[in-house]
């Protein structure tokens, strides 16, 4: 664990140091102004747009910084050649993947914290309550950028900086859409075709069920048992993303 944190630690101090932070400020800046413009519109439901806007940009800004940040994660290590440097010393390659995703949803997790509280602070100025919903839903949000922060470093194992960050970025919108699978399976006769719908819904990550909104802009929320499914979800997801990554950084040749 000693060695995980210390990789942790460096993959955050060179994500802050990347100014990753300056996407806040822009995010804090958009939602304001973008709450006073559509307020005119709102016909009474501020608080609906302000958290539908609020929520929805957290999702994208988040979605923005695992792409920044994730898709370099390995290949920045392999071209500076510090990854022979570690790699000649006793640490696993495994713990490698496990620090830089540490590391990775750190920096995630920080954001969201920060965003959420923008989120909370717009709301009260414009004199709306903020409830237990809206923490609900950040939770919700921490565990989907879990799930992306795992798929970054997956994809980083294997391919170049570009390919990876366009990669996780299609797994963002798939697996926003990849709820359809489900109604698609439905009208499916083919045994052939079944299967495949099957297979891509075995693989294909869920984070349509981080995406549902209606809870939160009626104040109703999600019930413990769907967080504890959603988290379950999520941590089964993302682990088994990462041990593959373990396996591929493995058997992957590194040449000076």
């Amino acid at each position: 664990m000693r060695v995980v944190r210390a990789i942790a630690w460096n993959t955050l101090v060179e994500a802050l140091r990347d100014k990753v932070l300056y996407l806040l400020l822009f995010f804090g800046l958009f939602l304001f102004g973008a709450s006073r413009l559509l307020a005119p519109l709102a016909l009474g439901e501020t608080k609906r747009i302000t958290l539908d806007v609020g929520l929805s940009s957290i999702s994208a800004f988040g979605c923005l910084i695992a792409i920044f940040v994730g898709h370099q994660l390995i290949f920045r290590e392999v071209e500076r050649k510090t990854l022979y440097f570690l790699f000649s010393r006793p640490i696993h390659r495994a713990q490698f993947v496990w620090g830089k995703f540490l590391g990775l949803y750190a920096i995630l997790a920080l954001s969201v914290v920060l965003m959420g509280a923008m989120l909370a602070a717009v709301l009260v100025a414009g004199g709306h309550g903020v409830d237990l919903s809206l923490l609900q839903a950040l939770v919700l949000i921490l565990v989907e950028m879990g799930i992306l922060s795992a798929i970054a470093i997956l994809i980083a194992s294997f391919t170049s900086p570009i390919l990876a960050g366009l990669f996780t970025l299609a797994g963002y919108l798939i697996g926003h859409g990849s709820g359809d699978l489900t109604e698609l399976l439905a009208r499916t006769s083919s045994p052939v075709g079944r299967g495949v719908v099957e297979g891509l819904r075995w693989i294909l990550p869920r984070l349509d069920l981080y995406g549902e909104l209606l809870p939160v802009l009626s104040g109703t929320g999600w019930s413990e048992t769907q967080l504890g499914l959603a988290v379950a979800y999520g941590t089964v997801y993302g682990t088994a993303c990462l041990l593959l990554a373990g396996v591929i950084l493995t058997r992957r040749e590194l040449a000076l």
